[in-house]
């Protein structure tokens, strides 16, 4: 859309890998996981169920791989928009690229919300701005330079919005 310069591209190239991340993981178990149970290298007998000690391992580091990239897509990236269009007197945002979510009156809360990720070895946080919807608060992470111009484009929106309807 022609807002998506607002969009940090780094965020949308993290969620995306994660995503991509989760496919891989979940391929990878699928072929391993009969593995676990076919194969004769380092085999152990439990409840008369032949277990391989070699496969094992990958596949239980896999199995928490997963846990934790569901967490991650579950927690922090449910919420997270990844671009967002205006229609007539509302706003459509675009969460993962799945799901899209049509919404007349919002709050914009400028400087609380950040998404939190690990760069390396140390924590690094996209600065986002924030549309509050009743309980929920969907976050835009927005482009340092850039931050000012959406706060601004987001709150003429929304007064002509409310103007519309009231």
């Amino acid at each position: 859309s022609k807002y998506d310069s607002f969009i940090d591209p780094d965020c949308v190239k993290l969620i995306r890998g994660e995503l991509w991340g989760l496919v891989f993981m979940l391929v990878g178990m699928w072929i391993l996981v009969p593995a676990v149970f076919e194969s004769e290298k380092w085999q152990i007998s439990y409840f008369n169920i032949n277990i391989s000690l070699y496969y094992l391992y990958p596949v239980l580091i896999g199995f928490f791989c997963i846990l934790y990239l569901i967490n991650n897509v579950l927690k922090f990236y449910r919420y997270t928009v990844l671009s967002f269009n205006f229609k007539d007197d509302s706003i459509v945002l675009n969460i993962c690229w799945f799901i899209s979510i049509n919404i007349k009156e919002f709050e914009v809360v400028a400087d609380e919300y950040r998404i939190r990720h690990w760069n390396g070895f140390r924590k690094e946080y996209f600065h986002c701005i924030g549309l509050k919807t009743n309980k929920k608060v969907y976050l835009i992470p927005v482009v340092d330079n850039k931050k000012d111009e959406l706060v601004q484009l987001l709150l003429n929106r929304d007064k002509v919005s409310f103007n519309c309807s009231g």
